[in-house]
């Protein structure tokens, strides 16, 4: 079975990103915007999802890090096996209503875009639809490349679960040698490539560390 979302994001362009910080990433901000703010935040997601041309980098970056402040977020502990398994079993139809339905409770995937992007270019799906998972992935790619430039704990890029480290990496197509947890960073050792500068990679992952803490202190 092809690896859908590797075709997609091998199809992107490094370019495409910055690797330095171009977007403001406050989580305290964040979390009492989406606390106070719960119709604005509503009707940017709506906006997100219609691809608004309008939409700033900003923007996309409060849709993807606020999605880690709602009822709905399950940080790294959130599995689509499901869908996986409508694969496995060539159930393709099948697999892309399912990840079509969970894209409610989860927008920003970007597994999961990417898979509903393969699956639909597979299926024959219409292209405009189509067209709206690949902006989707490259606008939150640019956003989580741009919360930093991955050199050092102090500037790590910010992700909200750990798969969207390797989607990342993917892009980069670096492989990854060790992966270490220091402090609320994933630091990736990774052999050397043109597509990234240093052998080392670092991803604060505090939202999703935060997320499971909470979990298991209930």
């Amino acid at each position: 079975m092809k690896d859908y979302a590797l075709s997609l994001l091998l199809m992107l362009s490094v370019s495409a990103f910055s690797y330095a910080q171009e977007v403001e990433v406050d989580y305290k901000q964040i979390s009492e915007y989406i606390a106070n703010n719960q119709t604005d935040y509503e009707a940017l997601l709506q906006r997100y999802e219609a691809n608004d041309s309008l939409l700033v980098l900003q923007d996309y970056a409060t849709v993807y890090y606020g999605h880690s402040f709602t009822s709905s977020y399950r940080g790294s502990m959130e599995t689509f096996s499901e869908m996986d398994d409508f694969i496995k079993e060539k159930k393709l139809e099948e697999a892309f209503e399912w990840g079509k339905n969970y894209r409610k409770q989860n927008p920003v995937s970007l597994r999961l875009l990417a898979l509903l992007y393969g699956l639909g270019k597979e299926l024959g799906k219409d292209p405009a639809e189509l067209n709206g998972y690949i902006t989707k992935v490259i606008r939150l790619l640019h956003v989580i490349s741009s919360s930093g430039d991955g050199q050092s704990a102090e500037t790590a890029f910010k992700v909200i679960c750990v798969n969207d480290e390797y989607q990342l990496m993917r892009i980069l197509r670096v492989k990854m040698v060790q992966q270490s947890l220091i402090g609320n960073c994933d630091m990736i050792e990774i052999e050397p490539t043109t597509g990234y500068n240093g052998t080392q990679i670092w991803f604060d992952v505090s939202r999703s560390l935060n997320y499971t803490s909470n979990l298991f202190s209930k």
